[in-house]
């Protein structure tokens, strides 16, 4: 089968769940014969708004073209000028490339980036196209429909779209993710705790219905309706893309998985306490303020807090163990201290592979109901508020099945297969 992915990007630019997905699935459908490749966003050309895709060979083994001048990327904070983001491409030139490369089948991992003549292109030539619900940008002017601790996936209004990109930057300033530069300026910024993420949220109620979003919404309504079936990878997303949407959506609830989860047999060392953690952005989005605040209220003598996955703050009490951001080499031994994971996350979060990560090593999870992972969890080690969690009446759930990229890889591919069918 001939595949197209297109995604955000790779790293070192792109970084999180989605990016590691997606390349971790092409590499694994590559070993099982299949021809597969990569679009994804480059730099804007200067002086040029006219639409290109190259070949490169500078990202991986696998082929990938890059998109230049492609949409603007609003990684975070929102859409400050709505009418950037329709500006129409040359569908001959999605037309040609799709034509000359007679794809199969294309995957796609985010609508950031791309253009509607793109979808417009594989509908005129047959292309079948699905969709994986790593996000909610499309439905939302940001990926994760969250702003000061209110989801609005229940209330997606136009003063909603408002609310959620009080804090946009401008094309311009989007322009600057797209740069080869970029992880530097965001490792250094991080390294300084001015990461771009942390502006404080605007008070709700003081934000106006300044800007027409109906337009742009419509945009990707009509994106949406191009989709031939929606890969949702939780129950969670399948029920807030169902309700935001207004004609009937077809598609399957797949869990997903990456390449470095599988079934671990580690013995925990032993110790006179428990360690309870947190692993994650130090972001408010995440719940990490949730977990501080908990956190006050644990027996010390009977459990050392630990925090993993950020560089150290101010804002941790002098308690908890800030033993920051680690490398897939020390996972191992990450995961052989931890006794209880909790993830509190507060956007309702599409899946959250921190989850599964964390079961595979048999580590006992307690998630929040706003984690599309929480299908993997027993009922009892889900809560609606951290607070009141009675750790004394938390379950260990083992789980003695963990699904590998290699079974994943398989299920999707054989999905792809039954989209085409029902397609045709």
């Amino acid at each position: 089968m001939k595949i197209l992915h297109y995604t955000i990007g790779f790293l070192p630019e792109r970084t999180g769940g989605l990016v590691n997905y997606a390349f971790d699935l092409i590499n694994e459908q590559i070993k099982q014969g299949h021809q597969v490749s990569a679009l994804y966003p480059a730099n804007q050309v200067l002086f040029s708004e006219k639409v290109r895709i190259k070949e490169t060979n500078k990202k991986s083994d696998f082929k990938c073209f890059e998109l230049y001048n492609s949409l603007p990327m609003p990684l975070f904070g929102g859409i400050s000028e709505p009418e950037r983001f329709m500006t129409e491409a040359n569908i001959e030139t999605y037309k040609a490339f799709l034509i000359a490369n007679e794809f199969d089948s294309i995957h796609v991992h985010s609508l950031i980036g791309l253009h509607k003549e793109f979808f417009e292109a594989a509908k005129m030539l047959g292309v079948s196209i699905v969709y994986t619900t790593h996000d909610y940008f499309g439905l939302a002017p940001i990926p994760s429909f969250y702003y000061n601790k209110h989801s609005f996936d229940d209330e997606n209004t136009n003063l909603a779209w408002n609310i959620m990109s009080a804090d946009a930057l401008s094309v311009s300033k989007l322009r600057i993710f797209q740069h080869s530069y970029y992880p530097l300026v965001r490792k250094i910024l991080k390294m300084l705790n001015r990461n771009p993420k942390h502006v404080a949220y605007r008070d709700i109620d003081d934000i106006s219905e300044s800007t027409n979003y109906s337009s742009l919404r419509n945009y990707y309504k009509d994106i949406f309706s191009k989709i031939d079936a929606f890969h949702f990878n939780s129950e969670l997303t399948k029920e807030v893309f169902t309700k935001n949407l207004p004609f009937t959506i077809k598609g399957d609830v797949i869990s997903i998985t990456n390449a470095t989860i599988k079934k671990h047999d580690i013995e925990k060392k032993q110790a006179t306490k428990k360690t309870i953690a947190y692993i994650g952005p130090d972001e408010e989005y995440k719940g990490y303020f949730d977990f501080l605040e908990f956190s006050k209220s644990v027996n010390l003598e009977q459990y050392d807090v630990q925090t993993y996955g950020h560089y150290p703050n101010e804002w941790a009490y002098d308690f908890i163990q800030q033993k920051g951001r680690f490398q897939s080499s020390e996972r191992d031994s990450v995961y052989q201290s931890i006794d209880i994971l909790i993830v509190p996350s507060r956007w309702k979060e599409t899946f959250g592979l921190i989850v599964l990560e964390a079961l595979s090593y048999g580590v006992t999870v307690l998630v929040s109901d706003s984690v599309g992972a929480k299908d993997l969890v027993a009922s009892e080690n889900r809560f609606k508020e951290l607070n009141s969690v009675d750790l004394s009446k938390v379950n260990s759930q083992k789980v003695q099945t963990i699904k590998t990229m290699k079974q994943h890889a398989e299920e999707m591919t054989g999905w792809y297969s039954k989209v085409q069918n029902e397609k045709n």
